[in-house]
């Protein structure tokens, strides 16, 4: 399933059920904000991330230190050295490449969709901030919209992508 169709998309170069895995020695790194996470990804080999504590600015940025690993020896070896599994989340994961920046789609059961957009160069790192602002200037809209329209109706609304998008397919529908 290819969720784009603009010429200047790439089909999916991978896509599937994907397994993530957190692990940490007691707390310790998670009260040093870090995470270390095994995915395993359909039958591609499985990848060990080190990713570091959050960066100031108004998107998520962080450290990443990233290598291929045959999961079951990795491991393996994360339990010889006293680390446990302390969370695990599940996710179908489309990957697409954009201008050199990686695009992954990513649908969480019972949470909705969600983009995760990574580049490293400068000038990626600009499309990616012009991106992030016509999507959160799109999403708080079409939000604040949906939101107005429930207000008086529910005591408090949480809405997943989905809804808002659902939601608003309906209200153009409704204008035609």
């Amino acid at each position: 399933m290819c969720l784009f169709t603009h010429s200047s998309w790439s089909t999916a170069h991978a896509s599937g059920f994907e397994r993530n895995e957190i692990f940490d020695c007691g707390d310790r790194l998670r009260n040093a904000g870090r995470k270390l996470r095994l995915r395993r990804h359909g039958n591609h080999v499985a990848m060990l991330t080190l990713k570091g504590p959050r960066l100031g600015g108004s998107h998520k940025a962080r450290m990443e230190v990233e290598t291929p690993v045959e999961y079951e020896a990795a491991k393996r070896i994360l339990e010889l050295l006293d680390f446990r599994v302390n969370e695990t989340y599940s996710k179908l994961r489309e990957e697409y490449r954009l201008d050199g920046c990686q695009v992954c789609l990513d649908h969480i059961p019972e949470s909705g969709w969600f983009v995760e957009i990574e580049g490293k160069t400068e000038a990626q790192i600009k499309f990616l901030k012009s991106i992030a602002e016509a999507l959160d200037e799109s999403y708080l809209a079409m939000q604040s919209r949906v939101l107005s329209e429930l207000e008086g109706k529910l005591k408090t609304a949480t809405l997943t992508l989905d809804q808002l998008i659902e939601k608003e397919a309906r209200v153009k529908e409704d204008e035609e």
